[in-house]
């Protein structure tokens, strides 16, 4: 923010201030490996210093591609790298997360600034247009998850994920109230995702948003988003009767309209983004699986690890 606010007109400072946090971020992650194998954490601690470096290179990557684009479209040249930063710490804090306030700073944090870089090109209403679509879904997502988190602090007197776990499987709570906050926590997640039937704004967004946004867009944060949706549902194996049906159907259901829908597209962009719907609902019958055979917490696949990352790379 400095160097941009000081040296406007530099060329390339900012992009290799940029790269240069990235680097040292993944490095102090790799040096300080004992914070991400604390016994608190649900999803195994290498697990999740692993998902944090592939966020990180992921990021990365964008940005190479991002840098020539976006000077051959004479977008903003600073605040494109600062807004991907600060989207990318919400990505962090979000895969980092055991407690319900810090997962819903960490979405906030992470989804505001792509609500800046879908609007970059101003000179065009494409792009406003997608921006505010986004910005609106995003809150409904947003609204839904909170009013989930609600409930499920009202039912549980807790906010840390592994103390939520533990009441659910020594205490008996109401079946309807227990329906009511995981379909809003799952409602608000499926959102972010961009899965059916919370898919409406995903080909909009994509086809009106600058290329190099929509390639940030659809990796990285969908990556943290899919690792923290794979924590909570390790945490509520108790309640794998109800969400497993609301995982399964949206599954389906993704994996229906995304390739249906994208047959008889006739822009590549709006091909792509109904194509990540369908990819979202087979990496759901992942999840669907997983936890259907574990009876003690989550239990990752290496397939689907492997899809994961052949899914955000390609």
């Amino acid at each position: 923010l400095l160097v941009a606010a000081f040296f406007p007109k530099s060329k390339g400072w900012v992009y290799l201030l940029s790269q240069l946090t990235l680097l040292l971020t993944i490095c102090s992650i790799l040096y300080d490996y004992r914070l991400y194998h604390s016994t608190t954490i649900v999803l195994p601690g290498a697990l999740r210093q692993f998902t944090l470096v592939f966020v990180l290179v992921l990021v990365s990557i964008c940005f190479v591609f991002a840098r020539e684009y976006n000077d051959e479209n004479l977008m903003p040249r600073h605040e494109f790298f600062i807004l991907g930063l600060l989207s990318t710490l919400g990505m962090m804090v979000l895969i980092l997360s055991n407690n319900l306030l810090s997962a819903y700073l960490g979405i906030e944090l992470m989804s505001l600034p792509i609500v800046a870089m879908i609007a970059m090109k101003r000179v065009k209403p494409r792009c406003l247009e997608a921006s505010m679509k986004y910005f609106v879904m995003s809150a409904v997502g947003s609204g839904l998850l909170l009013y989930g988190f609600s409930f499920l602090f009202g039912i549980t007197h807790q906010l840390q994920l592994k103390s939520i776990s533990g009441v659910l499987l020594t205490q008996a709570h109401s079946t309807v109230l227990l329906w009511v906050a995981v379909s809003s926590i799952l409602a608000g997640l499926l959102f972010k995702l961009g899965v059916a039937p919370f898919h409406s704004w995903v080909a909009d967004v994509y086809d009106g948003a600058p290329n190099s946004v929509t390639l940030f867009m659809s990796t990285g944060p969908k990556v943290a988003v899919l690792v923290f949706l794979l924590i909570f549902l390790g945490c509520l194996h108790a309640l794998s009767s109800i969400w497993q049906t609301i995982v399964i159907v949206a599954a389906m259901l993704s994996i229906a309209l995304g390739n249906l829908v994208a047959i008889v597209q006739t822009n590549l962009k709006r091909m792509l983004a109904y194509s990540s719907v369908a990819h979202m609902g087979f990496l759901l019958l992942g999840v669907y699986g997983i936890t259907a055979t574990s009876s003690t917490g989550l239990t990752l696949s290496p397939s689907m690890l492997f899809y994961i990352l052949s899914y955000s790379t390609m």
